[in-house]
């Protein structure tokens, strides 16, 4: 995806977007494409062998032939200290930092999830599920952009929202389209 993002213009766009005081936030693939370089010796990903990332975070990322997947369980240290988080990690690779970051959980060092400045990366799916981080977190950005913090908004549950969705593209698309759109 980083060579795709690339030749799109989006990497730089990123990167841009960064330079001019912009928050980033990269989970998973996302996260390692953030560091500095990415190492697939043995085709993981079936793309170059090695290839920069944008440098936004001061972490290498190696990828190796065993997929990591896991539950995961853990304690916040960033926007909001020991908030417990759940979600999961699905990933090749393993990323190790390379300079100074901040850890975004509790004993967990780097590896999962670290920020610098304004660059966050993580592994873990569901970080933004939780409701107290994903608030916590936007009212750092609402803060630094000199706007006053927002009291925690409770998320609907998943299946409340997918009726939604599924009942707004009802409404959007032509009674034709789903048809359409399975046969292409």
């Amino acid at each position: 995806d980083l060579v795709r993002h690339t030749a799109s213009g989006m990497a730089l766009a990123v990167s841009e977007a960064y330079a001019a005081g912009c928050w980033i936030l990269g989970l998973c693939e996302g996260y390692q494409m953030l560091g500095e370089h990415l190492e697939d010796a043995g085709g993981t990903e079936g793309g170059p062998k090695t290839w920069p990332g944008l440098g936004l975070l001061p972490i290498d990322t190696i990828f190796e032939s065993e997929k990591r997947t896991r539950q995961q369980h853990c304690v916040s240290a960033w926007p909001v200290s020991w908030r417990p988080l759940a979600g999961y990690e699905i990933h090749h690779g393993q990323s190790r930092s390379t300079g100074r970051t901040e850890s975004l959980l509790l004993d967990a060092g780097p590896e999962p999830g670290c920020r610098r400045d304004r660059v966050i990366g993580c592994y873990l799916h569901g970080l933004l599920a939780d409701d107290e981080w994903r608030a916590a977190f936007l009212n750092v950005v609402r803060e630094d952009r000199g706007r006053a913090p927002e009291a925690v908004r409770i998320a609907d549950p998943v299946d409340l929202r997918l009726d939604r969705w599924a009942r707004h593209l009802r409404r959007s698309f032509r009674h034709d389209a789903w048809p359409r759109l399975l046969s292409e």
